[in-house]
């Protein structure tokens, strides 16, 4: 939007643009492009795709990414153990793509997922 004076003398010279927000609603869209890939026994790191701006319907505040163990295998046993999942929620910048998440648990099941927030909440996750 841009805001500039009339009067009898004349206009005021050009301003420049300012970007706001009539309202705010959810996200429409959930990052692409999710990827993971392991660097240890327990640290990922999470990659994404930025979201198209006009999908945030407002102003980008970050993303969250929810990571929630499911389980894990016993190392000498081979049987998968059922514990309660816990879910971890990280939020990154608005100008950020990618996430390291250290101190996961050895030879464990996560179930992973991103998602993108303005002031009104997130969006449906991918």
């Amino acid at each position: 939007m841009k805001v500039r004076a009339v009067n009898d003398v004349g206009q005021s010279p050009e301003p420049d643009p300012y970007i706001g927000y009539s309202g705010e609603d959810v996200p429409l869209e959930a990052p692409m492009d999710v990827g993971v890939v392991l660097l240890n026994s327990t640290t990922i790191r999470v990659t994404w795709a930025a979201v198209d701006k006009d999908t945030v319907r407002g102003h980008l505040l970050g993303y969250k990414i929810y990571l929630t163990r499911i389980g894990s295998r016993g190392h000498h046993r081979g049987r998968r153990s059922r514990e309660p999942g816990t879910t971890v929620v990280l939020e990154t910048g608005a100008n950020e793509e990618k996430k390291v998440i250290n101190d996961l648990r050895p030879y464990s099941h996560y179930a992973l997922s991103v998602t993108v927030f303005n002031s009104k909440g997130r969006g449906t996750p991918l």
